[in-house]
């Protein structure tokens, strides 16, 4: 390890125990800002019955799987079980790293690598499963923002319709990219420029050459959208009325009925929150947000903050030892496999007697 790394480690352990400390102070400081209290929260928790915590799991399974299949289809030869443990993995280090998105995609290609794909096609399948992300979560803002004005409730958070609008010009630019090869081509070329200017400042050759390989893969992008986008449309939306009616049923488990725009308001918060995520899996932030929208749409405090944690518990939490496991699982067997093909015996050299 150089020097630099062995300053850097610190500096990066130091801010990972910052960050997750401010989500737990967060998430610990919302039940007293929506005038709730813990103790009133985990009554109603308790008050949820088995086949009620079971027919909540069933959903959020039923999600993942539902976005597993959109996920399989952005990779030729990706099977839908090995997409959906792409999903849990990447998911379980993005949740308990600050800003973890990156470390997930790691996680992800060392996988996708083991089992025989290809690096274009990784970073293809990459850029395109994330712009379907976004594009599906601005969506959701936009259905939810009709909805709720339909309603006449003003529940949806200031901010919600400023950023989203943002995220909605950032989709556009990344689609030009992708679209327009020149657009592309000018962009690769700026990177490149700077690249080998800032590579003479620092006295080492920074070569990124993104002048040929990001229109190169923008036609990769191009070229999976058409063959695919019917069964990634699929399976977004159904992964997104999923993880809607997760929520809801989060709600009526905990004895709330709130009206269709207030389910749409919640659910548009979250997505709109987890596209970046400034905490771990935006805890904390989410949490914060959503108690906010609870408290607007009238439900009662103590009962609508335990569905929201109910709801982030399953989306979120659950997401880290099951991930772990998928991840642990695949690094066993990764091992096993090499320790078998070291003990395997060596061919018999030709001619030999």
């Amino acid at each position: 390890m150089s020097v630099h790394e062995g300053r850097r480690s610190p500096l990066r352990l130091l801010a990972s125990v910052g960050v997750a400390g401010v989500a737990v102070a967060l998430v610990a400081w919302v039940p007293g800002q929506s005038g709730s209290s813990w103790s009133g929260v985990a009554q109603v928790v308790r008050e949820v019955s088995a086949p009620d915590l079971a027919a909540l799991a069933v959903l959020w399974l039923a999600g993942l799987v539902a976005s597993a299949t959109g996920l399989a289809a952005c990779l030729p030869g990706l099977l839908v079980r090995r997409a959906l443990a792409l999903s849990l993995a990447g998911s379980a280090v993005a949740n308990v790293l600050p800003l973890g998105g990156a470390a997930g995609i790691g996680t992800n290609y060392a996988m996708v690598r083991s089992w025989g794909h290809g690096r274009a096609a990784f970073a293809t399948y990459t850029v395109v499963t994330n712009l379907f992300d976004v594009v599906s979560k601005v969506v959701v803002v936009a259905v939810a923002a009709v909805l709720v004005l339909l309603a006449g409730q003003a529940v949806l958070p200031g901010a919600l319709a400023t950023t989203a609008l943002g995220v909605a010009g950032a989709v556009l630019l990344g689609a030009l990219l992708l679209l327009r090869t020149s657009v592309a081509t000018a962009v690769g070329g700026a990177v490149d420029t700077a690249a080998a200017r800032l590579g003479r400042v620092v006295r080492r050759p920074l070569r990124t050459d993104l002048r040929h390989r990001l229109p190169q893969l923008g036609a990769s992008c191009v070229t999976l959208l058409r063959r695919a986008w019917p069964r990634v449309v699929a399976a977004g939306t159904a992964y997104a009325l999923l993880q809607a009616v997760l929520l809801a049923a989060c709600q009526r488990v905990c004895g709330l009925h709130p009206g269709l725009a207030l389910v749409a308001a919640l659910f548009a918060t979250d997505r709109l929150l987890t596209l970046v995520p400034v905490t771990p899996g935006g805890v904390g932030v989410v949490e914060t947000a959503l108690s906010a929208v609870v408290l607007a749409g009238g439900l009662p405090a103590a009962p609508g903050l335990a569905a929201v944690l109910l709801y982030r518990a399953l989306t979120v939490a659950a997401e880290v030892p099951v991930g772990g496991a998928v991840l642990l699982g695949w690094g066993l067997r990764r091992s096993w496999g090499r320790g078998v093909r070291d003990l395997a015996p060596e061919p018999a050299a030709e001619g030999a007697a």
